[in-house]
């Protein structure tokens, strides 16, 4: 009886110490997501957007989980409630890879899954729930062209943009990873 009595605290701060060792880890990631959700929402003011959402692909995906259309959903219902006037929705797709840097150049298979993932929430956008403001596309398996960066295009300045929030990978720069995911913002008029 007295071995039972001894193992009694110690099997308390084993299971104490393990507790804490996962709440602190679920901190961690918790802080990540938190940091990461704080670059995109500081991407999108910068951007001249107000509201955002975020949803995930399944790996080398294009279509909507069921999880992203309720999200989508609901970032529609959310939006258009304030009964202001949409000016643009932008929809910034990601392949399973991150955004290149300057000196990467990615692959025709990245750029096509990129593309569809971004029609995919357009379409949906549009045709479903029958959003009135435009929707513009931004494929982020690719950098803008060069003519883009000179004539300060609209897709130079939204990925450079996101690219300075740390949304977007930047050189030598470790960012929040949008692989397999795509941000949707709003622009009022």
């Amino acid at each position: 009886m007295n071995n039972k009595n001894n193992r009694g605290p110690q099997f308390f701060v084993l299971i104490t110490s393990l507790f804490l060792a996962i709440g602190l880890g679920c901190q961690h990631t918790d802080k990540s997501s938190k940091d990461s959700m704080d670059k995109t929402s500081r991407a999108t003011a910068m951007a001249g957007g107000e509201s955002f959402t975020e949803i995930a692909f399944e790996p080398g995906k294009d279509t909507l989980t069921q999880s992203s259309r309720e999200k989508l959903r609901q970032f529609s219902n959310d939006i258009t409630a304030q009964g202001r006037e949409i000016d643009e929705i932008k929809v910034l797709a990601w392949s399973d890879r991150s955004y290149p840097s300057s000196q990467q150049k990615a692959s025709k298979q990245d750029i096509e899954l990129a593309d569809k993932r971004a029609s995919s929430i357009e379409e949906f956008l549009e045709k479903d729930l029958n959003n009135r403001g435009d929707v513009d596309t931004f494929n982020m398996a690719k950098r803008p062209y060069r003519v883009s960066e000179i004539l300060r295009t609209d897709d130079y300045e939204t990925k450079t943009l996101f690219e300075r929030a740390g949304v977007a990978s930047s050189e030598g720069e470790l960012t929040s990873d949008k692989t397999s995911k795509a941000v949707i913002f709003v622009t009022y008029e």
